[in-house]
């Protein structure tokens, strides 16, 4: 009941200095392939796969971030493989948590919101859904 009450003296509103981004302007002036943290994360997994693929670095960058560009690509193939790749980066942990559900109503929620199957048969972590 108070938290309707606040929420009638509140807004959403981008912080005008990172634009809504959530970081100091140092961290958004750091760019890799012309991109941002914030613009990356702000990518689907389809999309940061294509773009850490396609990244033009030079050998000393190569060699610098060999480490890290593995790892990135383990996790955004891993996030494919189980069949999240419509999702972005940028997602905090609490997106779906009461807010209801997921899906319009009566979407299956083995499906994705474009109505693709969440399971591809190639995942390993989850059962395909019966029937």
């Amino acid at each position: 009941m108070m938290r309707e009450e606040f929420e009638k003296y509140m807004s959403v509103k981008p912080c005008p200095g990172c634009k809504g981004a959530r970081l100091k302007p140092e961290a958004l002036a750091v760019r890799v392939g012309g991109k941002n943290i914030s613009e990356v994360t702000a990518l689907s997994v389809v999309e940061a796969v294509k773009f850490f693929v396609s990244l033009d670095l030079t050998q000393r960058e190569q060699l610098i971030a060999k480490q890290i560009l593995k790892e990135i690509n383990e996790r955004l193939g891993f996030l494919v493989n189980v069949g999240l790749d419509y999702l972005t980066l940028g997602r905090s942990a609490g997106t779906f948590r009461g807010r209801g559900p997921a899906h319009p109503a009566g979407h299956p929620d083995w499906l994705r919101p474009d109505g693709r199957p969440l399971y591809t048969g190639r995942a390993k972590y989850w059962p395909a859904p019966e029937g």
